[in-house]
Order: C-alpha cells, then structure tokens, then sequence
C-alpha cells in the first residue's frame, strides 16, 4: 500500500501511452499489408512477452520450517482478569 499511488499513476500513464503509440503503430502495418492479420499477430506476440515477464519475475516461493515460539506463555498471562 506504501507504493500504490505512484504504481497507479505509472500504470495507467503507460495504458495512455500504449494506446495512443500502438494504435498508430497497428494502423501503418495495416496500410502497408493490407489486413489487420499482421498488427494482430504482433500485439499477441507482445502479450505474449509480457505474460513471460510477468512470471519470471515473481518472488520464488522458498519452504519456511515452522518453529516454535520463541516465548512460551503461562496459563496465567493468557487468562482474562476480572475488575474488582
């Protein structure tokens, strides 16, 4: 939650710039082919890119051993205390 603002920003500031830069970009590989095909294939093979980014990129998960507590309680500090 620390970073979630900037992160919003950043995201949603690169779909604008997606948008207006690809679009463009599809249309001058439609002029130059003559079909969308050709744009349609490249944005597949990008997502494609992107998924393969998105998961080499995530933490691995490493096993953890549970272990005891460091302080065990007393029956005592767990119970509750009535007022007098």
């Amino acid at each position: 939650m620390k970073n979630f603002g900037m992160n919003y920003g950043i995201l949603f500031s690169a779909w604008g710039v997606g948008a207006f830069v690809l679009v463009r970009v599809s249309e001058m590989i439609k002029v130059q082919t003559g079909s969308f095909a050709t744009p349609f294939v490249a944005a597949g093979v990008l997502l494609l890119i992107g998924a393969v980014f998105a998961f080499s990129l995530r933490p691995q998960k490493v096993a953890v051993e549970a272990e005891a507590p460091a302080a065990a309680y007393d029956e005592e500090d767990l119970a509750v205390q009535k007022a007098d």
